[in-house]
């Protein structure tokens, strides 16, 4: 692919229009740290036979949709230990095979209604979707073989142990001249594939191959007999061939297509009965069947999983109210929109960005728009009504990760029984983070002969930091280090951990967190050039405070200013050779939620090598292959509700007091009580670089915002009652339909009254009265506040709930905001409030940083709506009638091209 074609395509993703339709998406887990969970379908159900001392635990079994969901278990018995997975890199006996199979019957699915065998083994070069005796060694079998009987050396798998249940069943696949010895896959009923339509061959590409199946081929069990994987439940619209949450029935008896979740546990013991400890040596100590073969299906744990109808959760042929804003809040609408159409009155989410959701509140067709940061108070003329601010939900930024320890075999042996389990706990600085979001580590951009010269003196990765280690050394109660949590010896991880999944869009959610670097006296001078103590310097594309503030406001958007290319040979190309720049290494990806699906399946993206294919002779770069599980490890750059949906652990952030906190429930409300005002009366926001104590610095406050004025009374009415179901029973935190999802803060209660205000508001407004003489402008004075909250002036409709305090708008603790000047190109950026000082934006042709790099995010270039918020001034929006149907154009193209994307199994990398 070109790299203009590259451009195009994530330019496209920016301006997709994502309508929120598919159900409630809440997480059912909590990590080291977060807030408990709240679910009431979890299941436990032990083992049969030589499996009975095994209890397995599925966390959420009940109204599913597309999310990671925490499978548990525990070995008992006298001696649980004695089931843990082996601590080399092998893994060959006492693990458990965890996959999704179609049907929503009582008695449990057939094994060829299975989504097994894509994955792949580390032996093969990730350009075969299937195992044979050329590009797989015998160990690895269980790594992506349907395969349950031996076959010869011309068939497509390597002899497997002989299971003689295949041979006496009528239901085995034993290898004859009449069967292949592969168990056939049949398709769910589904308008993607015919009727009963099966594949018979190992090569499961047609169905699913290893970028779309969700199977967990090795689980691994831990010294104490414990284990736990955070599975991806899959929906018909991640896999066709399941069907899952598929639409049944009309009206509203309709249901979701129901699922099951199969757990196969493995022993030592092979299928035709052979103890593997006591072969020989080698990879003669490895199991060498598939779980799908009868011996070890029969020994297989089954849980019914019933999943929301996806889709079209309001009745069809009705009208339907459009809100508009940030993809934080998808979430939680998605879980909204089953009792808010139970009424008759359909809403639809369609996401975009906060300067468009802005644009739209002060269009003269308004929609309910959903922001951060408010639009000026005089972004609307008086003659034309006035907006109104309902708080709506709660969350925070989160940098989230997935790691899995992975420790070779030369690694101390101390450090081995932690081998294969997942980190639970991170700490970051803001100079951290500036470190990811720079670039600035050795393997970050390309990695092509060692990375290019300007990086060589840096750290390979995070984890190779001393900034990060003397972060993250942890100790036990006695004082001794804890290796549990000890990160120094990963293996094979430097790559992924030098790098972070970040958007190219702009946002208030990326500007939350400039401000908070920008805050921070050691990452501001980082940015600036100067070495942190061990030496690290920026990567010298990204030096300069100003590259990243425009007129003192923290940018928002993350800038890719490397722009040095490798050259690559092509493989197949006769010594020919292509460069790979660092947007090739490391692209954008398509939203905040595609990072975190991203981390959490293990699925890197970006390419560093080219491919010639032969019979065409069209060259395209390689595809990055899924991480090994037990060794995955990502990061992105998200949202907490996205990141809790894919069971992926938030790191915990250094705040104002020097203190490093997690975003949960507890954390996210008390920053919350330090929010400040804005210059727009009755609405706040969290000032990310001050906030000190137990809150988490990143946390965000979603407003709808309306013009009702302009809007007709069914319109008024239709959004009051949006609003009021948000700040009432939206905010009963839960798993269920019409709860609010986990990964949010509950409103207090001071936000659901003023929320509840603005909804009669809403409801009660009447249209503006044109005055025969207006002023070209006008600027409405800043509210005052009395001794109870109560506006004296402005156009806010309800009180502040947080009024400006001295912990707000003062650093406390050795983390001090350092003062900017104001006006200052190199200033922080921050007025003496601790808001982002009010100016305009400049167009993105005189901005230094975008002039940087011809690999500048696309989501800087010049478009015609620009932004409107209390940060900058009013302008224009005339253009957005004629701008809105466009996006939508392009969103349903690309919704289009992502769906089938989907079905084919691959990721969505925004390239």
């Amino acid at each position: 692919m070109t790299r203009a074609l590259r451009v195009i395509r994530v330019a496209a993703g920016l301006l997709v229009v994502a309508v929120a339709g598919i159900g409630p998406l809440a997480h059912t887990s909590a990590a080291a740290g977060s807030d408990p969970v709240l679910t009431d379908s979890a299941a436990t159900k032990s083992g049969s036979g030589r499996f009975a001392d095994l209890d397995v635990t599925v966390a959420k079994t009940k109204n599913l949709g597309n999310e990671a969901v925490r499978v548990s278990w525990q070995w008992n018995g006298t001696n649980p230990g004695s089931h843990a997975t082996m601590s080399t890199t092998s893994w060959d006996y006492n693990y458990l095979s965890v996959f999704q199979c179609w049907g929503d019957g009582t008695s449990g699915p057939d094994r060829e209604q299975c989504q097994y065998g894509g994955q792949y083994s580390d032996q093969d070069a990730g350009t075969n979707r299937r195992l044979s005796p050329f590009n797989a060694a015998p160990e690895k079998v269980w790594a992506l073989s349907r395969a349950v009987s031996p076959l010869d050396t011309f068939s497509h798998v390597i002899t497997q142990s002989k299971d003689p249940l295949e041979y006496s069943s009528p239901n085995g696949y034993p290898a004859t001249a009449t069967a292949s010895g592969i168990v056939p896959m049949h398709a769910s009923p589904s308008t993607a594939f015919p009727a009963g339509e099966t594949v018979t061959d190992v090569d499961t590409a047609k169905f699913f191959d290893l970028y779309g199946s969700n199977e967990v081929p090795l689980a691994r069990t831990n010294s104490d007999g414990s284990g736990q994987v955070y599975f991806e439940m899959q929906t018909v619209f991640e896999s066709q061939f399941l069907g899952c949450g598929a639409r049944i029935g009309t009206g509203a008896a309709v249901t979701g297509r129901g699922c099951y979740l199969v757990v196969v546990p493995r022993d030592a013991i092979d299928s035709n009965g052979d103890d593997v400890t006591a072969r020989a040596g080698g990879i003669e100590h490895s199991l060498y069947s598939s779980p799908l073969s009868l011996s070890n299906w029969s020994n297989r744990i089954t849980f019914p999983l019933g999943f929301e109808p996806v889709r079209e959760p309001c009745a069809l042929g009705g009208t339907e109210r459009p809100v508009v804003g940030q993809e934080s809040l998808s979430v939680a609408i998605s879980s909204w929109q089953t009792p808010l159409c139970a009424g008759g009155q359909g809403y639809f989410y369609a996401t975009t960005s906060d300067d468009i959701a802005r644009s739209s509140a002060a269009s003269k067709l308004p929609k309910y728009s959903i922001v951060t940061d408010p639009l000026a108070p005089d972004a609307v003329s008086p003659d034309n009504g006035s907006l109104v601010y309902a708080p709506t939900a709660a969350s925070g930024v989160s940098v989230s990760f997935f790691i899995e320890r992975y420790y070779a075999n030369f690694v101390p042996a101390e450090y081995q029984k932690y081998s294969g389990t997942r980190v639970e706990q991170l700490r970051l600085s803001p100079r951290l983070v500036a470190k990811l979001l720079t670039q600035s580590y050795k393997y970050s951009t390309v990695t092509i002969d060692g990375g290019p010269a300007h990086l060589q003196s840096a750290p390979n990765s995070l984890i190779d930091d001393p900034d990060f280690v003397a972060l993250n050394k942890f100790t036990n109660p006695d004082g001794s280090e804890d290796l549990s949590r000890d990160l120094a010896h990963l293996s094979n991880q430097r790559d992924s951990l030098a790098k972070i999944f970040v958007t190219a869009d702009q946002s208030d959610a990326v500007r939350l967190v400039w401000e908070w670097i920008l805050a921070d006296a050691d990452a501001r001078a980082f940015l600036a050039g100067t070495p942190d103590p061990w030496g690290m310097t920026i990567n010298t594309f990204f030096k300069g405070v100003s590259t990243y503030t425009q007129l003192d406001v923290p940018r928002a958007d993350i800038p890719r200013l490397d722009d040095v290319c490798l050259d690559a040979s092509v493989g197949f190309g006769n010594g020919a050779t292509r460069p790979v720049c660092p947007l090739d290494a490391a692209p954008y990806v398509a939203s905040l939620d595609a990072g975190s699906a991203l981390t959490s399946r293990g699925q890197p993206i970006g390419s560093q090598s080219w491919q010639k294919d032969l019979s065409s002779g069209f060259i395209k770069p390689s595809k990055a292959v899924p991480q090994l599980v037990g060794q995955r490890a990502l990061i992105a750059l998200t949202d907490t509700p996205s990141a809790q949906r894919r069971g992926l652990v938030s790191a915990q952030l250094e705040n104002a007091s020097g203190n490093f906190v997690g975003p949960t429930v507890d954390s996210m409300t008390a920053a919350l009580g330090q929010a400040v005002d804005t210059a727009t009366p009755g609405v706040v926001r969290v000032p990310s670089g001050k906030v000190s104590g137990a809150a988490y610095p990143l946390t965000r406050l979603s407003y709808g915002v309306t013009n009702p004025g302009l809007l007709d009374q069914a319109a008024r009415n239709d959004y009051a009652n949006f609003a009021t179901f948000a700040a009432a029973d939206g905010q009963v935190q839960g798993t269920r339909p019409g709860q609010l999802p986990i990964g949010y803060a509950p409103l207090t209660a001071a936000f659901k009254a003023q929320a509840l205000a603005a909804a009669e508001a809403i409801r009660t407004a009447k249209a503006p009265t044109p005055r025969p003489s207006a002023s070209p402008t006008r600027t409405v004075p800043r509210a005052a506040i009395s001794a109870t909250g109560t506006p004296t002036t402005g156009v806010s409709a309800t009180p502040s709930p947080v009024a400006a305090s001295p912990s707000a708008s003062a650093s406390a603790g050795s983390k001090g905001s350092p003062t900017p000047t104001s006006g200052s190109s190199s200033g922080g950026g921050l007025s003496s409030g601790g808001l982002p000082s009010a100016g305009p934006l400049p167009t993105p042709a005189s901005s230094p940083s975008a002039a940087a790099s011809p690999s500048t995010s696309p989501s800087t270039q010049p478009v015609a709506i620009q932004r409107v918020s209390a940060l900058t001034p009013a302008v224009a929006v005339s253009a957005l009638r004629w701008i809105l149907p466009i996006l939508a154009l392009l969103g349903l193209a690309a919704m289009a091209s992502s769906r089938f994307m989907v079905r084919r199994g691959a990721p969505k990398d925004g390239r």
